[in-house]
């Protein structure tokens, strides 16, 4: 994505196009409009570092098999680290930001 907002001179124009990209990338390998069997053997590994892709498999179970914890831990394990893992980068981001007064 960071080539992208490499490629537009225009900070503004960028961040909605690199938005849009990263939804696209989450949306199409998620494995809920497209089953992942069905995604070229090419770029199916991606699937498995999109959260989406652990998040449909935590609701679809939720929904239909009702198997708990013990289904869907490694799954949310997996959510909860990503999230943890976006929110250490943006406080890293943000305490660089800081002014010191």
């Amino acid at each position: 994505m960071a080539l992208i907002g490499a490629a537009i001179p225009n900070r503004a124009a960028a961040l909605p196009t690199v938005a849009i990209g990263g939804f696209l990338l989450v949306f199409l390998l998620s494995g809920l409009i497209i089953p992942i069997d069905n995604i070229p053997w090419q770029i199916r590994w991606i699937s498995n570092l999109v959260w989406g892709k652990h998040y449909i498999s935590i609701v679809r179970d939720a929904f239909l098999a009702g198997g708990g914890w013990r289904t869907t831990g490694i799954d949310t394990a997996i959510v909860g680290f990503i999230g943890v893992f976006f929110a250490a980068m943006a406080w890293k981001k943000l305490q660089r930001m800081q002014v010191n007064a």
